[in-house]
Order: structure tokens, then sequence, then C-alpha cells
């Protein structure tokens, strides 16, 4: 599993691609305290911005709610993922207008640390996902 630092760069280079557009950010995590996690995020949150961070507030396991979760993914227009299997096949086959997600790594002391994280634009859903968002 990736750093929360990983996630706190992704999120802020995701809100910046939508910079002036409400955002509704969905934390799909087992973690034991999800709200632990809204609040770091919320640190990297322009003063600005419209951000809604929500999570499953109830029922956190790794076990449950994994094919709603999945299928779940699919509904969102960005999606930043750990490049596990199970989020890269969401990644493959949604329509995002961004991906981010770490794509260099190298072992510190037993330790996974992401040396390099790649953005993918889909320009023409991007452009769509804009232009929706504006009316």
């Amino acid at each position: 599993m990736p750093p929360l630092s990983f996630y706190l760069e992704a999120f802020s280079k995701v809100l910046a691609e939508f910079e002036g557009f409400p955002i509704y950010c969905y934390l799909f995590t087992d973690a034991l305290d999800p709200g632990a996690l809204a609040e770091k995020l919320k640190t990297v949150v322009p003063k600005d911005a419209s951000v809604q961070i929500d999570y499953r507030k109830q029922g956190n396991h790794h076990a449950a709610n994994v094919l709603e979760d999945f299928f779940s993914f699919l509904q969102f227009d960005a999606l930043i993922y750990p490049q596990s299997n199970y989020s890269g096949v969401a990644a493959g086959m949604g329509d995002f207008a961004i991906t981010y997600s770490p794509v260099g790594f190298s072992r510190e002391k037993k330790k996974s640390v992401i040396t390099k994280s790649h953005l993918e634009k889909n320009e023409a859903f991007y452009q769509q996902v804009i232009e929706r968002v504006a009316r």
C-alpha cells in the first residue's frame, strides 16, 4: 500500500486539474478510521475550493463491500489508485477523465518506496466532464 504522502500528492494534483469546480471525493478504503484519512486529505484542499470528502461510516473491512466498491469506482470521473490488481482492473475498465497511480518502485529496508507516479488525462473525456460540470 502506498504511503499517505502518495495520496496527498495525488489528491492535490487531481484537485488542480479541476480547479474552480465543485469536487465530490469518495474514499474507498478498508481503513479502521477512514475519518482520520479524510481529515488528512483536507490538509491539501485549497481554501477557496469546494470539496466534499465522503467515506463509508460503518462496515469497513477488507473483505466487505468488495463488489459494490469495485463497480462504484466506475461512477467517478477521476481515480487515484495504488496499482493493485483490484483497482488496476477498475482503472482499465472505466472511462476516467484522470487517473493517478504509482509507476516506479524501489525497495528500501524491506519496504517498497514509490519513486515515480503518473497522472494520465483522457483529454476527450476530461473536456466532457468539464462541460457537464460547468452547466
